[in-house]
């Protein structure tokens, strides 16, 4: 895939050397995958992609230190240059189903699928010298030269530096609970998801010298009455830290005496609650054609959407624990006054600094071949107002009268 892309000031499109300060390359990639089953409960996916960047440009480093002055030199070097690179991931996954089944009460089963999954993932350290990708330069008051990317100005990227073996480790559940209901009138059970998702996730990086761990992840989510959403994730430490808070490769396990393996980083708890009402939800609709003697349809003349999240937020470490609670809430609706006319409003209130946060209310009015749309920010620091009257066919909305300030204006 070929690709130019240049950016540059108006004035200088038409200039000389502008195609000299053009970027431009070409890029093949080639995927090899294959799926196949193994021991019929398990599924294998390997994955092996190859990728060529050409270029027509490459740069060069050199720090200059002389006795004025001291700078680092980059040179564009002109001539067709290929970046290669490959990699290779392979995932193994399967999944085991649980019923625990009711005799007697409302509760007929309640069923938990667990999804365990393994994947490896490996790229090889594509700065080794003999690719003939990266060198090294010195630069200001580094003690030890600086390694740089010939192909950093590339369009596409360039190969990776560091070589990388990746395992990663994943466990999702489910569970779900089946009753007695009379709403469905057909088969008389209902289907209630209890926990939507609860994934344990972990990795260990077999390229590192030390902390070859990575955290220890367990986030989860469900959902209550359809409305409400609650969500959870904490986050655990194999490693210990010092007193300045950072990682040192000694392990809870080890430090702890083999009373425990992981130590708790972080967790939160987010909870969110979606409501729509409208017309609707009071008056259950008759006739859509409706419309009463104010021209006001009765299909849906209004319809207003709440959001609420509360969100608490726990972070722990060697020496300081800090809570938050988050609190947010937000809401817009709209209301048809006629037919032709209709007015919006999006708001919200925001508990921290106990105020209305960003506010926006909009006013639309349907002309026939044209059409009036006006909409004003009230308050904040992007209070402004955009009033606009245009031709409602796509092809002519260029055609329009427009009286509009700007949040600098007032400020």
């Amino acid at each position: 895939m070929p690709k130019n892309r240049i950016s540059s000031l108006d004035s200088l499109i038409f200039s000389n050397n502008i195609f000299k300060r053009m970027q431009n390359g070409v890029h093949h990639n080639i995927p090899v995958y294959n799926s196949f089953k193994i021991f019929k409960y398990f599924t294998l996916n390997n994955l092996f992609v190859y990728n060529e960047k050409w270029y027509l440009q490459t740069i060069k480093k050199a720090w200059f230190n002389n006795l004025d002055t001291a700078y680092l030199k980059i040179d564009t070097i002109n001539g067709f240059k290929a970046a290669r690179d490959f990699s290779f991931s392979s995932t193994i996954n399967t999944r085991i189903y649980g019923m625990y089944k009711f005799n007697k009460g409302p509760i007929i089963a309640i069923r938990h699928v667990v999804s365990p999954a393994i994947s490896f993932s490996w790229h090889p350290d594509f700065s080794k010298y003999y690719y003939g990708y990266y060198y090294y330069t010195l630069n200001g008051n580094a003690t030890s030269p600086v390694i740089y990317s010939i192909f950093e100005n590339g369009i596409y990227g360039y190969p990776q530096a560091g070589r990388s073996g990746i395992i990663n480790f994943a466990i999702a559940n489910n569970v779900e609970m089946k009753i007695n209901s009379k709403k469905d009138s057909i088969n008389g059970i209902e289907k209630i998801i209890l926990i939507e998702n609860f994934t344990i996730s972990s990795a260990y990086d077999m390229a590192k010298d030390s902390l070859n761990w990575s955290n220890l992840v367990l986030s989860g989510r469900t959902r209550l009455f359809k409305d409400i959403d609650i969500r959870y994730t904490s986050i655990w430490s194999p490693y210990i830290t010092d007193s300045l808070g950072r990682l040192i490769n000694t392990t809870v396990w080890e430090n702890s005496k083999h009373s425990k393996i992981f130590s708790k980083s972080s967790s939160e708890w987010a909870l969110s609650l979606n409501w729509n009402l409208s017309s609707k939800t009071f008056k259950p609709e008759k006739n859509k054609k409706d419309i009463n003697k104010n021209n006001i349809s009765s299909a849906q003349p209004w319809d207003i959407n709440f959001s609420y999240t509360f969100r608490y937020n726990n972070v722990s470490n060697f020496n300081y624990s800090q809570k938050k609670i988050v609190q947010t809430l937000s809401f817009s609706g709209d209301i048809n006054i006629t037919s032709k006319w209709q007015v919006g409003c999006t708001s919200g209130y925001d508990f921290e600094n106990h105020k209305l946060s960003y506010t926006s209310i909009n006013v639309y009015r349907d002309l026939h071949c044209w059409e009036m749309i006006f909409n004003w920010i009230p308050t904040g620091y992007r209070k402004s107002y955009n009033f606009t009257i245009r031709v409602k066919a796509p092809v002519l909305q260029d055609l329009k009268i427009t009286k509009k300030t700007d949040w600098r204006d007032y400020y």
